[in-house]
């Protein structure tokens, strides 16, 4: 596109009517995403000959090419991008895992069993014969299900012993459950490697020793795997079995028939009995569909008892999914005690009225585990359109969908815009109240169901200890009419410190709640606030208040608040490996260098550009752009006035700050609480609403400097930047700055003037500066611009460039 068509088309957007609805408008990132969505449908339309009709959705592309970026701070050009989307694009169709067995390995030769990290894999094998205390196992290979790898595994004793018990149970099939094609998911499995004498040490052999972590498949409609499943007891009958009047022994010889209802995370242990443990939520065997919705977090199965998998026991959870049918042969029974803490955090942290937590069942020395692959797949919901919880499979819009759309069922969406407004407190986030709306549903515990006898239940639980710093934020796009509510809390939080007003974010693994659901409203009611959090004796309180999250603020372009919240955490920290949840991920887009390195060779855009388009809301958010350094000096702030100076003489100070590391903003001293408080500093930063003491969390960083820009056919355009900015341009780190002398900072600032930078620019909060014109006349005017980006450009490097462009358009017939 040509400058002038740029122009005229950028122009005809500037010029919509404020009082019509706000259209979808391009911005860069979005016209990277639809020149690349053109050039993947293309290629994929040429290699399929037409007959194909894949998409490329937006958010999908939009992931890949924020991932490109980061990886490529030198940036790509559009090969590099068509081939690494074109082939995740043919892996996301054609490279998923087989049915029932999640993430398991695909091997080629015997040497893939030496490889790092071959233990840790969940390898899907066959049983090919079984000869004493040797199976023969046939793994499925890398290339192909038809083409089988043979190896003996020594199997471990609990398998035997199973297998004896359950022919003295009268089983009609010898060797019975290690039969000939029987289907085993196993890991940890060490690797003996033995020489052949034979060969004289040429060849060696390779087995598999014992591992107690197999799951064994039951196969439906196979008569003696029936015959096997008759014989197991529902849940309800070990709750009729386990009364103090019965005997343990017989109730631990018990076969038992569940539904995976949850897989949970793997959490620390409280007590030093054990250093880890994973609850796995069982529930009883229905006919009806195992179709699960997470609207209100509702499931037509409750997970009524719980299977508890203690430190390496962990990694069974790997050997079966979400649904399953699995078959516990021997489990052992641990009745709970008043005193047991470690089933008192697990009972509170998933429900605080459990009411099955007398016992709960473990994985013993005898139990073997069985499974029955599930019916379904993972869990959907339905929004405007069919939306899956699968990977990828919510990036299904071609087009980005406006802010509007977004409804409280959706999960694992994604949302890209520009920031309105971020926060920063310190409590218990609304992620708490929906992490117990989630599971509260599942183990028959819910606000309607609790008796007074109860105690009410507190959100201030072990699982939210570790996500009480949250970071509230409000992002638009240029085309909707609504800001949207964002929580973050976990990894990203800390990323989303160093945010800035007007810079572009994509926010991906987003729920979306609304805080008018009755499950989570009455989670958030102030009593619960106020509870004692467990093993402290102070208070917890509420990060926000729900005022703060359905707060009505005044926007620009008739904007307002949307009624939904989004909630970012760690969701496979919280909920598991196999929850329905995607990991989140927030891409500061404005700072990627790769980024901006990869649209260089766009039309580069003047000063009439980027002063009419950046001061407009609606029509662009960041703006790339090449110009010259003309002036520049520090922001100095005036007394009692919100009218900013510029010094260029670098003796009014300003130039350099101590900032708080987490935010990059500037800190405040603090006065000491005591007078026997250590000589070291104590800081405040007002931003995080942190206090510390000491100079760990502090660093030095230049403060605002003001520059004027301009490509040498336009006036000058005012912009600032700070920090890590400021230091690509003057080429010096801020503790290396503050020890020079004058005449060195004033050199400095000379040096940056007359050379050519790359710039990355967004919008910012205006602010009035007193400027000198031509006539050396002191004028006021508005600078709303920040520099979010800066690469230096090689003049030689681009004129080479020039070259080849001017020799390319003679010999195409496109020059005059």
């Amino acid at each position: 596109m040509e400058l002038l068509e740029a122009m005229e088309e950028l122009e005809a957007q500037a010029a919509v009517p404020q009082g019509s609805a706000a259209p979808m408008v391009d911005d860069v990132v979005v016209m990277q995403v639809k020149h690349t969505q053109q050039k993947l449908m293309a290629a994929h339309l040429q290699r399929s000959s037409g007959k194909d009709a894949s998409s490329f959705p937006f958010f999908w592309v939009l992931s890949k090419l924020m991932k490109l970026y980061e990886e490529y701070p030198d940036g790509i050009t559009d090969a590099i991008a068509l081939t690494e989307l074109m082939a995740a694009h043919y892996q996301r169709h054609n490279g998923r895992p087989l049915a029932g067995v999640a993430g398991h390995r695909g091997l080629q030769t015997e040497d893939d069993l030496l490889s790092e990290g071959f233990e840790d894999e969940a390898i899907y094998a066959t049983i090919a014969h079984m000869d004493g205390h040797r199976l023969t196992l046939q793994l499925q290979t890398a290339d192909s299900l038809d083409v089988w790898m043979t190896v003996n595994m020594y199997f471990h004793q609990r398998f035997r012993a199973c297998m004896t018990c359950i022919q003295t149970m009268g089983s009609r099939q010898r060797r019975f459950p290690l039969t000939a094609q029987r289907q085993v998911i196993f890991t940890k499995a060490k690797v003996l490697e033995r020489k052949d004498v034979s060969a004289h040490g040429q060849s060696t052999t390779v087995s598999l020793l014992p591992t107690p972590y197999m799951v064994l498949q039951l196969e439906r409609g196979r008569a003696a795997d029936e015959q096997f499943v008759a014989k197991a007891v529902s849940l309800a009958e070990i709750d009729r079995r386990a009364h103090p009047g019965n005997p343990h022994p017989l109730l631990q010889q018990s076969i038992v028939k569940a539904r995976v209802v949850d897989i949970g995370a793997v959490r620390p242990c409280k007590t030093p009995l054990h250093i880890q443990r994973q609850v796995i939520l069982l529930g009883e065997v229905t006919h009806e569909a195992a179709r699960q919705t997470l609207r209100s977090s509702q499931r037509f199965i409750e997970g009524t008892h719980m299977l508890v998998l203690w430190d390496d026991q962990v990694v069974l959870s790997r050997l079966f999914n979400v649904g399953d049918d699995l078959i516990v042969f021997q489990p052992f029974v641990h009745m709970c005690e008043h005193n047991d803490d470690e089933i008192g955090s697990i009972v509170n942290e998933y429900s605080a009225s459990q009411p099955h937590h007398r016992f709960y069942f473990e994985y013993g020395t005898a139990t073997v585990l069985f499974t029955r692959n599930r019916h379904v797949t993972k869990a959907t919901v339905t929004t405007g359109q069919a939306t899956s919880l699968a990977t990828d499979a919510h990036y299904s819009a071609i087009d980005r969908l406006p802010i509007e759309a977004i409804q409280s069922t959706w999960v694992n969406f994604a949302v890209y815009g520009q920031v309105d407004e971020i926060r920063v407190s310190h409590g218990i986030p609304l992620m708490a109240a929906y992490f117990y709306a989630y599971y509260d549903p599942t183990t028959g515990s819910s606000p309607a169901s609790e008796s007074s006898a109860i105690p009410q239940r507190s959100l201030d639980r072990a699982i939210v200890s570790k996500y009480y710093l949250v970071v509230l934020m409000r992002v638009y796009d240029a085309g909707s009419k609504r800001t949207l509510c964002v929580e973050i809390t976990g990894e990203n939080a800390v990323r989303a410190l160093r945010l800035r007003r007007g810079q572009s974010v994509l926010l991906q693994g987003l729920v979306a709640v609304n805080l008018n659901d009755p499950a989570i409203a009455s989670l958030r009611q102030d009593r619960i606030g106020q509870q004692q959090y467990a093993g402290t004796q102070g208070t917890a309180a509420f990060a926000f208040t729900n005022s703060d999250y359905s707060k009505q603020a005044p926007q620009p372009n008739g904007t307002s608040e949307s009624h939904e919240i989004a909630l970012m955490s760690d969701w496979v920290s919280i909920f598991g490996d196999q929850a329905a949840f995607q990991e989140a991920r927030l891409s500061l887009i404005n700072q990627t260098l790769g980024f901006l390195n990869s649209i260089r060779e766009l039309p580069l855009m003047n000063h009439w550009c980027a002063s009419a388009l950046l001061n407009k809301r609606p029509v662009v958010s960041m703006l790339p752009i090449r110009m010259n350094i003309t002036s520049l000096g520090w922001l100095i702030p005036s007394a009692g006035s919100d009218v900013f100076a510029i010094d260029s003489t670098c003796e009014q100070g300003f130039s350099t700050m101590l900032a708080h590391k987490p935010c990059l903003r500037p800190l405040e001293m603090a006065p000491r609480v005591h007078a026997s408080d250590t000589d070291e500093p104590r800081w405040r930063c007002d931003f995080c609403h942190e206090i510390f003491t000491g100079m760990h969390e502090t660093l030095q960083s230049f403060g605002d400097l003001v520059v004027a820009i301009e490509d040498g056919s336009t006036s000058e355009l005012l912009a600032y930047c700070q920090g890590p900015m400021v230091e690509s341009i003057l080429g010096l780190a801020a503790d290396e700055y503050v020890q020079l002398s004058l005449s060195d900072k004033r050199a400095l600032l000379g040096r940056a003037i007359g050379r050519d930078f790359l710039f990355l620019l967004s919008r910012c909060d205006a602010r009035s500066v007193v400027v000198q014109d031509n006539h050396a006349k002191q004028i006021r005017t508005a600078m709303s611009t920040r520099i979010d980006v800066v690469q230096q450009v090689d003049g030689y490097a681009q004129a080479q460039q020039l070259l080849r462009q001017l020799k390319h358009s003679r010999r195409s017939g496109d020059f005059e």
